[in-house]
Formats: C-alpha cells, structure tokens, sequence
C-alpha cells in the first residue's frame, strides 16, 4: 500500500513539473521512506526531521538552503519546517 501511495505522489510531483516542493509526512519513519523512493527514482529529496540522522536525512538549515540553489528538489518533513519560519 505504501509503495502504491508513493508512487501516486511521485506521478504528481512530476506531473505538475515542480522544481522544489516541500513534503509533510505523518513520522520520521514516513519521512525518511518518502526521500529514499525519490531518490531511489532520480528526484534529489531529503528528510528533515528531529533527533538520529541518516544517510536520506539532513538538518533543515542546510536542507532549505540546497532547496533554494537547486540542489535538492524536495524535502519531506516532520513538523520541522514550521519552526524553522517561526525562528526567523
């Protein structure tokens, strides 16, 4: 089921040929999935999300600032990007 949902908002995000996007997820678990299956199919995404990092992770500094130069495409979050424009 979750393969046949992400592959659904893979179709969109090509669809609507959108450059950078912001993705909400339900946990970290989902946020981490969601950026591997993009990468996984040739879409530049990172997870954002709070405590342990991984190797599909990054910190939201550094991951909204590749966003704006194009270095990445997509950031799948879990509530983090709210306080990130909270704190600026």
């Amino acid at each position: 089921m979750l393969n046949k949902r992400s592959n659904l908002i893979l179709k969109h995000y090509e669809k609507y040929n959108n450059k950078r996007a912001l993705g909400f997820c339900s946990n970290r678990r989902h946020a981490i999935y969601m950026s591997k299956y993009f990468n996984e199919n040739g879409i530049k995404a990172c997870a954002v999300i709070s405590g342990e990092q991984n190797e599909f992770s990054m910190d939201r500094h550094g991951a909204v600032d590749k966003l704006k130069t194009g270095e990445l495409n997509i950031i799948f979050s879990v509530d983090m990007i709210k306080r990130l424009r909270q704190k600026a």
